[in-house]
């Protein structure tokens, strides 16, 4: 089961005009199964990182279905810090619902 929190941030995205055919796109191309973490944490990772463009939708899906940790690390992490002392801080928490998964100074 998808949680309701994806159709919702669908439909914020992309509106509720085109919402059930990019939903139902989205449950077609990404299969439940992937590696790396679960169904709904990939389609949160991939609505996250598209920010409500189709083009981006696609391509994002495409990234997740070669390799999912790519799409996770993209929309969960940051990096900070020059060269070297680069240091990755997660800034959402995909696993959770869409509005619980960053805490307001970015952190977890």
């Amino acid at each position: 089961m998808i949680p309701t929190d994806i159709y919702l941030r669908i439909e914020n995205d992309f509106g509720p005009a085109a919402a059930k055919s990019v939903y139902q796109q989205l449950l077609a191309d990404v299969p439940e199964g992937l590696s790396n973490g679960t169904r709904p944490r990939q389609l949160r990772c991939i609505i996250h990182l598209a920010n409500g463009d189709l083009e981006k939708l696609v391509y994002y899906t495409q990234i997740c279905l070669k390799d999912t940790r790519d799409v996770m690390f993209a929309a969960e992490y940051r990096q900070t810090g020059p060269g070297f002392g680069t240091k990755l801080e997660r800034i959402h928490d995909f696993n959770l619902p869409f509005g619980e998964s960053t805490n307001h100074d970015g952190s977890l």
